[in-house]
């Protein structure tokens, strides 16, 4: 394990500045997300739309996303996190703002799928830059930040948006979100760099510690293009069982997304500020459980725990938690009981987020981009077949039915940690071979 150097108290924070735009990155793509959720009943009402093609619209956003995933690593390779960066969080959120222009459900559909598009790089773009920016004892915190962010995104944007929308009508959510993301985009572009060594206020303390290399070091090597070795990935089982690991993952996040709200209001009679407001708390709850695995989990990593111990036994616990918590939710006699159990499902599948990022770290090892490309291409078959595969239980098993099918998917989930390994590097364990 690498030991931070003596010059560690000098060291700068130049890095904690990278994490915290990480944070505000992820917290901005999920806050669009919860925002056309919640704003679900008012876009069907003016498109005239069915939940089955409101469905179909969150399942376009998740296609063009997917699409975009192992696309988003090999332009951050190839064309750096600075740029690529910037781009993704410019280019979704100017969509986002164009939203409300739609003139019809195909152009709503397009507007969408532009977000879609647009989100996607960033994810992976993130991954290759905790491999460049943090050292290796510091995986656990760094994707902690990031899930906080992402799931902080829908606790705080349920409330938000409908207190815009309440008070200056829906439109001026999407307006919001979309003006600070420009921002957020171009803070992305003046702060980061592709590389520590080209930041011009981080020290030789920081680089060293980052890196271990000193900066003539990194000066003096021109980095190499990364050419991911797909081809070998592709022929090791656990990089499938990983992937299908964030299936069963993001399925779940996704449903909550998606339907949380409408479900809510309809199944369980709340009004739309109270569907909002309950619909925040799971996603709150997870945001701690995600900060307090990140830090068990790093601590358990330097306290020399093996990490196929230390995340493994945050994904067992995490996805059947998350199965208990999702089916006791169905069999709840009021709206309090309902959102209490929904919260349990929540918090527990925080745990396996940590696991399951950190893994994404552990596996890609340099070619981190690439895992968590692939990790999130995965995920994102989830996202496109939850929104309309709850939307057609929902029509023929109400929806309480097509909640409990959705809790055994996390079931899947925990099968696929029997095979997941993150104390190899996927590439090393090939080439082993």
């Amino acid at each position: 394990m690498q030991q931070e150097t003596s010059n560690k108290n000098k060291a700068t924070g130049v890095r904690w500045g990278v994490l915290a735009l990480i944070f505000v990155s992820s917290l901005f793509a999920y806050l669009d997300r919860i925002n056309f959720s919640v704003c679900a009943q008012q876009l069907m009402e003016l498109f005239n739309i069915t939940k089955l093609q409101f469905g179909y619209i969150g399942s376009c956003f998740f296609a063009a996303y997917a699409l975009m995933q192992i696309p988003g690593g090999m332009l951050s390779d190839k064309f750096g996190i600075r740029s690529v960066g910037a781009f993704s969080l410019i280019f979704f959120s100017v969509a986002t703002f164009l939203t409300p222009f739609a003139w019809s459900f195909v152009a709503l559909i397009a507007l969408r799928m532009f977000v879609g598009a647009g989100e996607g790089p960033l994810y992976p773009n993130v991954g290759a830059t905790f491999s460049k920016w943090f050292n290796s004892t510091e995986k656990g915190i760094t994707s902690a930040m990031l899930l906080v962010g992402t799931f902080l995104g829908p606790a705080i944007g349920a409330v938000i948006t409908v207190f815009v929308s309440t008070n200056f009508g829906w439109r001026w959510s999407f307006y919001s979100y979309g003006i600070l993301g420009v921002l957020i985009g171009l803070a992305w572009f003046f702060y980061v760099r592709n590389r520590p060594n080209e930041h011009p206020t981080i020290n030789d303390a920081e680089i060293e510690y980052i890196t271990g290399k000193s900066r003539a070091a990194l000066e003096a090597t021109k980095p190499a293009p990364i050419k991911t070795p797909w081809k070998n990935m592709l022929s090791v089982p656990r990089f499938w069982a990983f992937g299908l690991c964030y299936f069963a993952t993001n399925y779940t996040m996704y449903l909550f997304l998606t339907w949380i709200p409408v479900y809510l209001s309809e199944a369980r009679g709340g009004s739309f500020k109270l569907s909002g407001l309950y619909a925040s708390l799971p996603w709150l709850c997870m945001c701690v459980s995600v900060f307090l695995a990140g830090k068990w989990s790093d601590a358990s990593v330097r306290k020399g725990e093996p990490k196929s111990k230390a995340r493994t036994r945050l994904g067992f616990i995490g996805m059947m938690g998350c199965a208990f918590g999702l089916y006791a939710a169905t069999k709840a006699v009021s709206i309090e009981m309902t959102v209490a159990m929904l919260c349990v499902c929540m918090t527990f599948l925080g745990l396996n987020y940590i696991g399951i990022w950190s893994s994404s770290q552990d596996l890609g090892s340099k070619y981190a981009a690439a895992t968590t490309s692939w990790m999130n291409s995965w995920g994102q078959i989830g996202g496109i077949i939850a929104p309309t595969l709850t939307a057609i239980m929902q029509l023929s098993f109400g929806w309480d039915g097509a909640f409990a099918f959705s809790a055994c998917i996390p079931v899947l989930g925990f099968i696929t940690w029997f095979f997941i390994n993150p104390d190899k590097p996927i590439i090393q364990e090939q080439e082993a071979i």
